[in-house]
């Protein structure tokens, strides 16, 4: 590849010529609770998201496709601030405590801003500052418009489409046309259903770096949480 050449402009994704018809299903109690190897949240190409809704806060826990937990996310908000502000501010940790990624945001008059920034552990051991990496501007609810999502920094200044159902956790993320992530709803048990708590399949296209595997999943969760105000205005 040429200095001048970019990375989104020379990989063909794999779902381009097979495409995983299959529906997903969610994963077995048992598979939750038996122990593996911590493997991290950054190496797996597919990702089990389920949504935590409290009257506290909402939260998630990201499971890999064998079900051990990778990764821990809430709200670094307290509840007058959503209540009053609609601020909802996300943190995205390891099963140590560690922080990955920082997920925040800021409301104008007629569009919401979110910011995906991502702690690199492989820069420093010690407390680092988090790097902004993605930019997403989302439009008022009731316009029903897909948010325009941007790429910042080392990974080169690129636009994010998205096709399919956006509302409904059913879309795909591409660059230049390509497939960089697929986020596709799974059927819930009901009594996940009963409480609230929807589960997806984030999957990411296999040679992805690590920063750039952080970037989709942050922009998976901040989805999420346009789609939840979509519902509830």
């Amino acid at each position: 590849m040429s200095a001048m050449e970019s990375y989104w402009d020379n990989h063909k994704s794999f779902w381009d010529e097979h495409e995983d018809n299959q529906s997903e299903q969610p994963l077995r109690e048992e598979d939750r609770l038996q122990p593996r190897l911590q493997q991290g949240l950054l190496t797996h190409d597919r990702l089990h998201i389920q949504k935590i809704r409290s009257v506290a806060s909402d939260g998630f826990d990201i499971f890999d496709s064998q079900g051990t937990t990778v990764a821990k996310v809430s709200t670094t908000s307290s509840l007058t601030d959503r209540i009053f502000t609609d601020n909802c501010p996300l943190i995205v940790e390891d099963p140590v405590g560690r922080p990955v990624l920082r997920i925040d945001n800021s409301k104008e008059f007629y569009r919401d801003h979110y910011h995906v920034l991502y702690f690199d552990k492989s820069v420093s051991d010690v407390e680092c500052s988090p790097e902004w990496m993605v930019d997403i501007t989302s439009k008022p609810a009731i316009m029903r418009k897909n948010p325009t999502i941007t790429l910042l920094g080392e990974l080169e200044d690129a636009d994010v489409q998205i096709k399919g159902d956006f509302w409904s956790y059913n879309a795909r993320l591409l660059i230049n046309d390509v497939t960089m992530a697929r986020i596709s709803r799974i059927k819930s048990t009901l009594k996940d259903i009963l409480a609230g708590n929807q589960q997806y399949v984030l999957r990411l296209k296999e040679d992805l770096s690590p920063k750039q595997r952080a970037a989709f999943i942050g922009i998976a969760l901040t989805m999420d949480v346009i789609s939840k105000k979509a519902r509830s205005s």
